[in-house]
């Protein structure tokens, strides 16, 4: 029960916060911190930091109106891309992570992915569509680069939010996010790891791979 209510926190949109959750899990929420490898990198990534997360929340926005299967597709692997998703696993596993050979991590990853792209990215992108996204200013850290912004809703209300960005394969992606002051990554690193005491390793992805099954099962069955 503890790791079903973590995940479903995780994944939750029920308060502007989670919104942020669900992008980078978000939006996800990626647990790398200030030494990430993703920032040793010495390319040289096109356009600036800011723009590779506009453009994220812009393709995760698209989601909810790209119906064909080839475009749908192409939009997710961009997502994908955009995410540090490897180094999402490994940092939550923690010392987990060692304890499991290439083929394991492999399919771990593969698990989250699909985790990702059946129900952060659909609920984020429904949820981004009643939320406004302003940026501030673009800065260096000893980490990558770090872009301010602030999530509003209409009605009023707002919440300020940073996201920590790195270099990979002459691109950015993002590393963390900061929502309130608040790493988000450590919060996510908190639930995972207390999951992994309680139940251990093969729990938590027996009980992550029924939920991504669940949620495609019902996909393919409302496209029937």
């Amino acid at each position: 029960m503890l790791l079903r209510a973590s995940w479903g926190r995780i994944l939750a949109l029920k308060h502007l916060k989670w919104v942020l959750v669900c992008l980078i899990w978000v939006v996800l929420a990626v647990l790398c911190g200030p030494s990430h490898p993703l920032a040793a990198s010495s390319a040289d990534p096109k356009g600036s930091a800011a723009d590779a997360v506009r453009q994220l929340i812009n393709d995760v926005r698209s989601l909810s109106t790209i119906t064909e299967v080839s475009q749908r597709r192409n939009t997710l692997d961009k997502i994908d891309s955009g995410l540090a998703i490897r180094e999402v696993a490994r940092q939550s596993l923690g010392a987990q992570w060692g304890k499991i050979d290439r083929a394991e991590q492999d399919r771990f990853v593969h698990l989250l992915t699909r985790a990702l792209e059946t129900t952060a990215y659909p609920r984020a992108a429904r949820a981004l569509q009643s939320v406004v996204i302003s940026f501030g200013d673009e800065r260096s850290e000893r980490a990558g680069r770090m872009v301010s912004a602030s999530v509003s809703k209409p009605e009023g209300g707002s919440i300020p939010v940073s996201f920590l960005m790195g270099k990979s394969a002459k691109r950015w992606q993002v590393v963390d996010v900061v929502v309130d002051g608040q790493p988000l990554s450590k919060a996510l690193s908190a639930r995972v790891q207390g999951a992994l005491a309680k139940d251990g390793y093969p729990k938590l992805v027996s009980d992550l791979e029924k939920q991504v099954n669940a949620a495609e099962s019902d996909k393919t069955a409302v496209n029937r």
